[in-house]
């Protein structure tokens, strides 16, 4: 068995440089935890006593991986998610990790296709609505709106999507095309 290391955060539980988790917590014994997989396939754990949900992927370069330049990401040097040995993971940027992605053939490259795709599906027109309900204007898209309206965009997202009614006064819907 690999020697295991504390983790920091974390009370009672051990990572090993393979990227094993033990816990001791209500033991008198040490136990091996059995990973779950996320929806992307990353491995994780349940850490108590929150319940957290974590990547084990992040917990091994975050107690064996130094990160001077404060890096955001851990990136799986071959690629492989399930791979959590500390030799193949490193700290990078967002636009590193990508990149990796790329260079991999493990994300394929974006086209002008794609990227006017992505734009549909977030720029939804909207319609400013008074109290009963009569449009007063219409937008092609939430950001339009925010900006022109000098409102918070999220804050009409959320009457757009039912989770508040009204904002600065006025209802806002999608308009359906």
């Amino acid at each position: 068995m690999s020697k295991k290391y504390l983790l920091d955060s974390y009370e009672g539980y051990f990572i090993t440089k393979s990227g094993e988790v033990w816990s001791t917590r209500n033991r008198k014994s040490k136990r091996l935890l059995k990973p779950g997989k996320d929806k992307k396939g990353y491995l994780t754990v349940n850490l108590y006593p929150n319940r957290k949900t974590i990547k084990i992927h992040r917990l091994v370069a975050k107690t064996f991986i130094p990160n001077p330049e404060n890096k955001p990401c851990v990136n799986h040097k071959n690629g492989i998610k399930t791979d959590n040995r500390v030799e193949n993971l490193e700290w990078v940027t967002y636009s590193e990790n990508i990149l990796h992605a790329l260079e991999t053939g493990l994300r394929p490259p974006f086209t002008v296709e794609d990227r006017t795709k992505a734009y549909a599906v977030r720029c939804r027109k909207v319609e400013q609505l008074d109290l009963s309900n009569k449009t007063i204007k219409q937008f092609d898209s939430i950001t339009q709106a925010a900006n022109l309206m000098n409102i918070n965009r999220q804050n009409i997202s959320k009457v757009c999507n039912g989770k508040l009614k009204t904002v600065a006064g006025y209802k806002w819907r999608y308009i359906n095309e």
